[in-house]
């Protein structure tokens, strides 16, 4: 699962932003963390019973449940100018939306939130590496991963 969350965010990156609880004062970065929620939930099964054993106010009787709850509260962190700008992290979240519902066999949703993956994508540029002229060295190599990722993905 690893190597799969490292394509699409840079670790250091996220630790830092998580330890400075960006997740509370940037929308985006919440629901990235979200997202990632969903996925690891979807993909690993064997892991829900032990996240539903967690003292939390919110208790999901499936994988499912957990991950279209998820998916929901994506959705509503969303602004109505949300798509004003497009980022890297906006790929990633529908990226990993996308995988999270074909995953859990949902397959209408995946392919909504595939459609959005894919434009996301095409409007950063990843498919033209004349696109990554002026990125850092991070956003580069994230870039050169999400072409991959959505190329094979949509095969």
């Amino acid at each position: 699962m690893s190597t799969g969350l490292i394509a699409r965010l840079h670790m250091p990156t996220f630790r830092a932003e998580l330890a400075t609880n960006q997740d509370v004062k940037d929308p985006v970065f919440l629901s990235l963390t979200i997202s990632l929620v969903a996925l690891v939930v979807s993909v690993l099964p064997s892991r829900f019973p032990s996240y539903q054993s967690m003292n939390t106010d919110r208790h999901f009787a499936t994988r499912s449940d957990m991950a279209e709850y998820c998916w929901t509260v994506c959705l509503q962190l969303r602004s109505a100018r949300y798509w004003d700008q497009i980022s890297q992290r906006k790929w990633a979240i529908s990226y990993a939306l996308c995988m999270s519902a074909f995953q859990l066999g949902q397959n209408n949703q995946g392919r909504m939130f595939e459609a959005e993956a894919m434009q996301t994508a095409r409007l950063l540029g990843v498919h033209l590496v004349s696109e990554y002229t002026g990125l850092n060295p991070v956003e580069t190599q994230l870039r050169k991963k999400a072409f991959w990722l959505q190329f094979f993905g949509s095969m």
